[in-house]
């Protein structure tokens, strides 16, 4: 992999993640205006942005998220060759997987010319799947998370499959290294931690977005399947929260963003390849948004 280009940094202005002073780079460093910190390129394309202390949960009703948070925070920037993401295909049924990849399909088709796009930015880029399989689209993917099992899994899969326009950035995404400069965003399967979580969290995306950018974005929606959500069938979502498509277009319009297109996703579709299913309530609901203007 070649080492983190100019033509990134040209492209998009990082900001310090603490005090959001504009960030130079010199001898593979990036070095904050404001207070100096340094932030270096640890490896090829890999640099850990994450602020010097973790976000404040206190108020949040969801601790499982809050517990795993803290625990990702604390990893050390180390990276390996023998971790497995979350949702990765080595670990999970042949199913699941062809449903992840027919959402990555479908965003990939709401791009106009995607081969023509500079670049896509992804918040939460877990195991890759969007990442990795944009990477033949764009002129560069950011694959951006805060857990370095992810981020070891990912920068290992990239190194074997010989590509090399991924960057690696590890960041809190309360916290980001972006202000008022990115293009093109996604963030999905990550709005579904509680209220607090998704405003702090949306507020973070319309920030990071340039004036003329688009983020994806989605929520599990509540109709999918509401006797699981009354506590009628047995619940495996743990203590994630799901939405009606009116409380999710509330909380995108509440911080700021305009919905721009609204994108119905059904799971069942991709694995019975039958439109039946779209008669039922979509699993997903997916929306384009930009900034208001």
């Amino acid at each position: 992999m070649a080492i983190l280009t100019n033509w990134l940094i040209n492209k998009i202005h990082f900001f310090c993640p603490d005090d959001r002073g504009e960030l130079d780079f010199s001898d593979n460093v990036f070095f904050c205006r404001i207070c100096g910190r340094e932030f270096p390129v640890i490896q090829n394309n890999f640099v850990s942005f994450l602020p010097k202390d973790p976000s404040d949960f206190s108020e949040d009703e969801n601790k499982d998220y809050q517990n795993d948070y803290i625990d990702e925070f604390l990893q050390s920037d180390s990276l390996t060759r023998d971790s497995l993401a979350w949702g990765a295909p080595e670990l999970v049924p042949e199913r699941w997987q062809k449903i992840r990849e027919g959402q990555v399909d479908l965003i990939l088709r709401q791009f106009t010319a995607p081969n023509e796009s500079d670049y896509v930015c992804d918040f939460s880029a877990g195991a890759g799947y969007y990442t990795l399989q944009y990477a033949k689209y764009f002129n560069a993917v950011i694959h951006c998370d805060i857990s370095m099992q992810n981020l070891n899994y990912c920068y290992k899969k990239a190194f074997q499959m010989g590509i090399d326009n991924i960057f690696f950035l590890r960041i809190d995404y309360f916290h980001p290294p972006f202000n008022n400069s990115l293009k093109n965003v996604i963030c999905i399967d990550s709005l579904i931690r509680g209220i607090l979580h998704e405003e702090r969290l949306l507020s973070t995306i319309k920030s990071s977005l340039a004036n003329d950018g688009f983020a994806y974005i989605d929520f599990h929606n509540w109709w999918h399947n509401p006797l699981r959500r009354l506590g009628f069938l047995k619940n495996n979502f743990g203590s994630n929260k799901s939405y009606t498509k009116k409380q999710a277009q509330s909380l995108i319009n509440s911080k700021g963003l305009k919905i721009e297109k609204y994108i119905p996703f059904w799971q069942e579709a991709q694995i019975y390849q039958k439109n039946i299913f779209t008669l039922l309530p979509p699993t997903r609901l997916v929306f384009k948004v930009s900034k208001k203007c």
